[in-house]
């Protein structure tokens, strides 16, 4: 019985030992606010097939590292939104999109807010030629701009927007 008890309590000892072990080894670091962060697309986006508020995955290009210690690995992905899309027309009005980015998850799962990474792409406008082919031939209404198209690959730079702390 004796045995037991000194068995149990060298039980609770080390795991106490151990817990305070790995409690003060927890790192935090600070990224801070106008860090760059590079992100491409991981598929192309067009104003023919998205719609606002459809959802587009990002990847991170470089690792973010603070303090010799990777916060963000490169390849991570980033959710971006559509946040407008319009289809090109007739008349020759060519098609827009506009997406944005607006956080990354740190490797704790921290929300790191992010600004810059939202931009606008517009297909070309062929409205001049719409015009002149309706003035001469009527079917100028029937002369449609060209879709926007955003590549895959395609990069794009956004920076911190705050100090975010992240536990290594």
């Amino acid at each position: 019985m004796f045995k037991k008890i000194i068995t149990s309590a060298f039980v609770a000892v080390m795991v106490s030992i151990t817990m305070s072990a790995q409690e003060s080894s927890s790192k935090q670091v600070v990224v801070k606010a106008g860090t760059p962060v590079i992100l491409s697309t991981t598929s192309s986006v067009s104003s023919k097939r998205a719609a606002t508020g459809n959802s587009v995955d990002f990847q991170v290009v470089m690792p973010i590292v603070v303090e010799g210690e990777t916060v963000v690995p490169a390849g991570v992905i980033a959710k971006g939104v559509v946040s407008s899309s319009n289809r090109s027309s007739a008349l020759g009005k060519g098609g827009d999109i506009s997406v944005s980015i607006n956080a990354i998850n740190a490797v704790d799962g921290t929300l790191i807010p992010i600004s810059g990474g939202s931009f606008n792409v517009s297909g070309k406008d062929k409205t001049g030629l719409s015009i002149i082919c309706g003035l001469c031939t009527l079917f100028g209404f029937l002369i449609h701009g060209q879709e926007a198209e955003i590549p895959v690959g395609t990069q794009v730079q956004a920076i911190v927007m705050a100090n975010s702390t992240v536990t290594l």
